[in-house]
Order: structure tokens, then sequence, then C-alpha cells
């Protein structure tokens, strides 16, 4: 079960999960090594075609090739960067790039089971969270380096249930105690503050939004919290069901009666406030449309660069899901549509 994906009520994401739940490639040796291990940097070699100059742009798209979710980041060049082999299913649900141009990619792999388990990329070489030999249910949701720490928020069995946890250079730390199921979706690092969004079943199996600041959890107004980020003093957190919700501070604000199943990212940028939501993002309350033939898109991550918005997912062609991104609303296909796709991640970094 992956709630974040049923959160979302993502045609692409529902697929993927299911894909990564039920299917099983026969007893093949998983291509990422059983120890992790980080490997001397390899920057990406695929391009998105972007034609800035004084930019690039990142994306992470999850392609179903023969049947196989394989997991690849476009940037600069044109040819995607692999980060598998393609012979077992893996995801990647965010990027994050360093000050020195490390590239972190943060996701799942399948096993010789079958099973998926999170790990890292760190320039396309594996670094594993967990034991992949085993067969446990893990994913890792969101990455963020500070310094020359990493951090990964994610979910792992404990006790029976999933447990909401976040890996500080690779040790784990529990959020939860696994009585209830949790999961996480998004971590942000502000000076030695870490925050993680996520939600906890209650008592009553019913999802509590939760946002825990260095381990220390508070609940919010809602069902789940996915996307957090910390500018000074305020703490942004998007998320619940509903029509265009999000937090600030803990108080429960809104973008608008919108149509959608809540806010997936935000991103606070010269003091202007981006949210997404289904079809649509807002700058400081002022609604940009996306839909297109009024079928909404899936929009997954949110990036503002010199005060141009940038947002990764999907739109469907009427056949295939085609891994899309807009630039200042101008749409980006970044696949042809010939196999489902869809951008999880987008990151866009100056060439300086």
């Amino acid at each position: 079960m992956n709630i974040k994906r049923i959160f979302y009520l993502s045609t692409f994401w529902a697929l993927a999960s299911t894909t990564l739940l039920m299917m099983s490639c026969g007893n093949e040796e998983v291509i990422v090594s059983q120890k992790p291990v980080i490997e001397e940097p390899k920057p990406p070699t695929g391009g998105s075609g972007n034609t800035d100059e004084d930019r690039y742009v990142y994306v992470a798209v999850n392609e179903s090739i023969n049947h196989i979710w394989v997991p690849r980041v476009y940037g600069p060049g044109n040819i995607p960067s692999e980060m598998t082999d393609g012979t077992k299913n893996a995801l990647i649900e965010k990027l994050f790039m360093d000050d020195q141009r490390n590239l972190y990619a943060a996701g799942s792999h399948e096993n010789a089971q079958g099973i998926p388990f999170a790990l890292y990329w760190k320039n396309c070489s594996a670094v594993l969270l967990v034991d992949s030999t085993l067969n446990h249910y893990s994913i890792a949701t969101d990455i963020m380096a500070s310094g020359d720490d990493v951090y990964v928020s994610g979910y792992v069995p404990k006790n029976g249930h999933f447990a909401a946890v976040y890996w500080k250079n690779g040790e784990i730390n529990y959020l939860t105690d696994g009585t209830t199921d949790a999961h996480t979706f998004g971590i942000f690092v502000s000076g030695e503050d870490v925050y993680v969004t996520g939600w906890l079943e209650t008592k009553s199996e019913i999802p509590q939004a939760y946002l825990w600041k260095n381990g220390v959890g508070q609940k919010l107004n809602g069902t789940y919290a996915s996307s957090v980020f910390v500018s000074g003093s305020e703490v942004f957190v998007t998320g619940d069901f509903g029509p265009g919700k999000y937090w600030k501070n803990g108080s429960y604000l809104t973008v608008g009666n919108v149509p959608g199943s809540g806010t997936f990212d935000v991103v606070v940028s010269n003091n202007n406030v981006y949210v997404t939501t289904e079809g649509r993002y807002w700058k400081d309350g002022a609604m940009v449309d996306l839909t297109v033939n009024d079928a909404s898109p899936a929009m997954f991550s949110l990036c503002v660069f010199k005060d141009d918005v940038y947002i990764g997912g999907f739109e469907n062609n009427g056949d295939k899901l085609v891994a899309r991104y807009w630039k200042n609303g101008q749409a980006v296909d970044v696949t042809d549509g010939t196999n489902n796709a869809a951008i999880s991640s987008i990151v866009v970094v100056s060439t300086e």
C-alpha cells in the first residue's frame, strides 16, 4: 500500500504503485550493491532540451518501458542518464542538487523478490538506505543535502505497520513507533532544524496530517501533509484533501475553491509564495490555470528560478501519459508519448 499515491489520485502513480507491489521479474540479481556505496561524482549527461543559456533544467522521469518502470534524469545535453539497467521496477520521487553540483535522487528499487526498498542515487550511483535482501517494503520520498549531511525522508515497516522515518547520512531516525501506520512525504533542512511532513493514522484508522520538527510531531488540521518549505521563521506545508488547502505556521489557509485533491508543492522565492494544485499553480493567491481541453494535468514538483516558474508532471494525450513540465505556463514535453511517463521532480540551477 502506498498512501501517497492514493492521496494524489494520480493515474500515473496508481499505475506505478500497482506495478511495484505486484510485478516480479523472476530471480534476476538486483543491479545495485547490497551495501551503501558512494562513487565518484558522475553528473547526469541527459537533457530536457532547455534553451536558456543561464540555467540548467534537470527533471526526474519515470517511464514504463516493456512493463518495467525505469527512472531517468534529464539535464543539459538532451540524453537521459540511466539510474538502473531497466530489468527491475524503480522510481525516483524527488531530486535535489547541492552547491557542489552533486545531484541526489530519492526513491525505490525492487529487489530479487519484487519488493521495493528505499535508496537514493548520488550522481547516478546507488546508496542503499535499508537491507535490500529483506522482503520489507520501504520507500524514500524526499531528499535534501545541507553541508556535508544528506537527509532523506521515507517510511519502513515496524511492528506490523509502516513507520515514518528519516535518514541522516544513512542513519535511520524513527518519527513514529509502528503502533499505527505512518508515512512521510517531504523533508526540509533549515540551519540545525529538520522538518518532515506526512501523516499518522489514529487509533480509529483515520489519517492525521503531521509536521515533525527535529523529531517532535505537530498535528495539523487535515488528513495528510506533503511538501514543506521554510522561509525565515515561516513554515509552509501543503497537502490535505479538499480545494486548495495549505498551512502557514500551522494555520489552515486556502488558495481558493478549486477542484482537485489538495495542494502538492510549495516554494517561497523573493518573498512570493508559490503553491501547486491540480492543473494550476498560485503566486501569492493569483491563479495560473494550466488546464487544457477540460483535462487537468498532474503537477508534482515546483521550482522557481529568477522569477520563472517551472512545474513538472504529466499530461494525458488521450492514449498515454506524457512527461511534461511547464515554464511560466508554457508546456515542454520530455517524452514523446510512446510509453506512459511522468516527471516526478524538477530542479533548475544556474550555469555559473
